[in-house]
């Protein structure tokens, strides 16, 4: 994937050592917002002269498909840009 990095500008493509998402159904009682999840994703600048963490996460509606015990994740319903600030 294509990134610049918002502390240094550096210009690069990201590969799986410096990128991590996960997606998880939040396991509670159906909330106001109906079935959530988080989807968080984190990405570490490969300039080695800077390195600095880009961190995300979102709140996401949730569906479960016909037939299967899978949650998916749906539309996205609120993001917190966590790093940078």
């Amino acid at each position: 994937m294509n990134f610049t990095c918002p502390y240094c500008s550096h210009h690069t493509t990201i590969t799986g050592p410096n990128y991590f998402e996960h997606w998880e159904k939040i396991d509670i009682a159906k909330s106001d917002r109906g079935e959530v999840g988080l989807y968080s994703m984190a990405i570490t600048c490969p300039n080695k002269e800077c390195n600095k963490l880009w961190l995300q996460l979102q709140l996401c509606s949730t569906y479960q498909p016909k037939y299967t015990t899978d949650w998916k994740k749906s539309t996205v319903v609120e993001t917190w840009q966590l790093l940078p600030e």
